[in-house]
Order: C-alpha cells, then sequence, then structure tokens
C-alpha cells in the first residue's frame, strides 16, 4: 500500500499494470502511452506519465525530459523492460532510452528486470544498466542452467516463470 510503481515500456510491464489495475492503493508511473491509457481505463490508483520526446514505434516517451520527469519521484519498485541484455546488462540503441533506464535506477529502491529470455544474448549499440544495478530478473524458464547460475553468482534475485495470457489487457 502506498507504494510508488514504476512501470518501464513494454509488453511484458503492461502484463503487470493488468496484474496490479485493480488496486487502488499505488501510486504508478509510467513512460509507456499504452499502459498509462491502461491505467487510466481501469485502474483507481493515482497515475503520472513520464512527459518527454514520444518514440512511436512503441508509443512511450524518452530523453532528457522523460528523465527529468523520473528523477523527481521517490519509486519504490521499479519494473523495468529490455530488449537486449546478457551478463554485462541491459543495452539499448540510442541515448534518449539509455537516460531513461539510468534515471529508473537512480531513484527506485528497488529494480526489478522484466524481459522474456529470447532477450538474453541480444546487444544493442549502448550500455544501460550493468546488472550489479539490478535487485532481481523476471523472465521465462527458456535461459540455460548455466546462465541461471551466472545470474545468481551476481547475487541477482532470479524468478523464472510461465508465460501467461494478460488478465484484462486489450
Amino acid at each position: 500500500p502506498d507504494d510508488v510503481v514504476y512501470l518501464d515500456a513494454g509488453t511484458t510491464t503492461l502484463a503487470i499494470a493488468a496484474e496490479l489495475a485493480g488496486r487502488g492503493d499505488l501510486t504508478f508511473l509510467t513512460n509507456d502511452l499504452a499502459i498509462a491509457t491502461f491505467l487510466a481505463e481501469r485502474s483507481p490508483s493515482e497515475l503520472c506519465v513520464a512527459a518527454g520526446q514520444v518514440d512511436r514505434a512503441n508509443l512511450s516517451t524518452e530523453g532528457e525530459m522523460a528523465a527529468e520527469t523520473i528523477g523527481g519521484f521517490n519509486v519504490d519498485v521499479a519494473f523495468m523492460s529490455t530488449s537486449s541484455f546478457d551478463l554485462r546488462g541491459t543495452s539499448v540503441p540510442t541515448g534518449a532510452k539509455k537516460v531513461v533506464k539510468q534515471a529508473i535506477v537512480a531513484v527506485a529502491t528497488k529494480t526489478v528486470l522484466v524481459t522474456d529470455s529470447t532477450k538474453y544474448g541480444r546487444v544493442a549499440a549502448l550500455r544501460a544498466v550493468p546488472l550489479s544495478d539490478l535487485d532481481g530478473l523476471i523472465t521465462d524458464t527458456g535461459l540455460t542452467d548455466g546462465v541461471q547460475q551466472c545470474l545468481g553468482d551476481l547475487d541477482l534475485h532470479l524468478w523464472l516463470v510461465d508465460p501467461a495470457p494478460m488478465k484484462g489487457a486489450p
């Protein structure tokens, strides 16, 4: 109750939004316009959107303005998404996305990476957030035993889940 929850842009974080939408005791912060619309229509909780440059390809905000908005919050738990990660951390294709990811980590008490295992081993141009800056990783059961062991050695809490359809999502 009363936590500020950050939901990063992505379909996996939309699934988290669908799970939490019924709660009326949270404050949501997001840079994802689809998540913002979903929560505006389905959740009684407070909702804040990080203003910034719009990335039309994934309907999210990014860049310095979005990072500054995020930086003004005290986030209790952040669910961060990624399209590429390895044992070094997450990577992104643009500086505009990088500053948002770094702003999330800077203000969150707890940061959990949420992504499917197919994103492991992909590398984008810019390093964004090292795994050592994260508190946990939620992914599906597709990671190899060796990768799971390495993640455990990094003191990263690992939750392996089976994908399930989103409740109430469009």
